[in-house]
């Protein structure tokens, strides 16, 4: 699978979860960053609807080769729903969460992802929530970002996709912000 084409599948799963979505754009209209989030409680009806149906979608379209031609499907697979099915056991108790964070690399550094970051867990108060939640892989993630947004670490374990995809041991984590707690 081209490695350019990874994070479709996850924006798809993203969106799909989500009911809240941010996106900052330049001047010109280059979008440099994008923020999904739920701020639906994870008991809502429709939740694990939504995330079987997103998930199916994601691995037929990997089977049939829409994010490019994939070698070693069945191991590919097992990865992703590994790793998916981690997140869900490894899930922290909250009514918000940061589904998907992306800034552009060369935009990094500028404010963007925090501002981003700010507008969700904004609305999520405004919404009610009382924790909002988020996971990063060691890697491929600029984990420090969420610790330096005051965010703690609820939990981590061993990302079978990020271990996979980026041939380097990777561990997950779960953070969690406490909005009862900010200022």
């Amino acid at each position: 699978m081209d490695k350019t084409r990874i994070l479709e599948p996850y924006v798809e799963i993203a969106a799909a979860w989500s009911n809240w979505t941010n996106i900052a754009c330049l001047d010109s209209g280059e979008m440099i960053g994008v923020i999904f989030g739920d701020t639906r409680a994870k008991d809502s009806i429709g939740a694990g609807r939504r995330l079987i149906v997103s998930e199916f979608r994601a691995c037929a379209k990997i089977v049939l080769g829409r994010y490019g031609k994939v070698r070693r499907l069945p191991t590919l697979l097992w990865n992703f729903m590994m790793t998916e099915m981690k997140l869900l056991v490894n899930r922290p108790e909250a009514d918000a969460e940061i589904m998907l964070l992306l800034v552009d690399s060369k935009q990094r550094g500028k404010g963007i992802g925090r501002t981003l970051v700010d507008r969700f867990v904004n609305n999520a108060m405004d919404s009610g929530s009382k924790r909002v939640s988020v996971y990063a892989d060691d890697i491929a993630s600029n984990w420090h970002f969420y610790e330096s947004y005051g965010f703690k670490r609820a939990g981590s374990f061993f990302d079978n996709w990020s271990t996979y995809y980026n041939g380097d041991r990777s561990m997950g984590i779960r953070f969690i912000l406490d909005l009862d707690h900010r200022q």
